[in-house]
């Protein structure tokens, strides 16, 4: 949906079709002006310095957006997603010692759409569960690479419902999962490299 009119949102939840960076420069605190459409002069301010419960970390809303944490910057949520409708396109990539993203709940990448979760250069995520791939035909893809470059989950399904998924692991990355489960309902896809 579009945000039509004009006014300020303040807001520490956020899953959106923009491309977000939080690095050194740009911090957890930004602010995101949509004016492109007639009548739409919206300000979004979003802050991630302190963690707070029910909080959505995400990208790709309805179209394509992204999500980059960079440079020892660290995001907290209580649930992530890449990818929520069948035509959205959400990426994250955590690149570089000390960058992170930690979830106290669910990471689904690809929920209804296709998530990609890129993990490199010694970035570092953690999830209490994560589903790759979650809806029918929803598809995730996760790359690790890199020495120090971690996922951590405590559940790990890999095509949750009819769904399309791979994981790569390379160059000394590194995944560790308490348990998991490949294909849970028929007719889902998985490639593990």
């Amino acid at each position: 949906a579009n945000l039509l009119g004009t006014g300020t949102i303040n807001t520490k939840t956020l899953l959106s079709d923009t491309d977000l960076l939080f690095d050194n420069s740009h911090g957890l605190q930004q602010q995101i002006v949509l004016n492109n459409e007639p009548n739409q002069n919206v300000t979004i301010n979003i802050d991630y310095t302190a963690p707070a419960s029910n909080l959505l970390v995400g990208a790709g809303y309805r179209g394509v957006g992204s999500m980059t944490v960079a440079e020892g910057q660290s995001i907290t949520s209580s649930e992530g997603l890449l990818g929520y409708h069948a035509e959205a396109l959400g990426t994250a990539t955590i690149d570089g010692t000390g960058s992170s993203w930690l979830n106290t709940g669910d990471l689904k990448v690809g929920k209804y759409g296709t998530g990609v979760l890129s993990i490199q250069n010694g970035g570092h995520v953690h999830s209490t569960d994560l589903y790759l791939g979650y809806e029918s035909y929803s598809d995730g893809t996760i790359m690790i690479d890199g020495v120090g470059s971690q996922l951590e989950t405590g559940f790990l399904t890999l095509g949750f419902k009819r769904s399309t998924g791979t994981v790569t692991v390379t160059n000394g990355g590194r995944l560790t999962t308490v348990a998991g489960r490949i294909g849970f309902v028929r007719n889902s896809f998985m490639d593990v490299t």
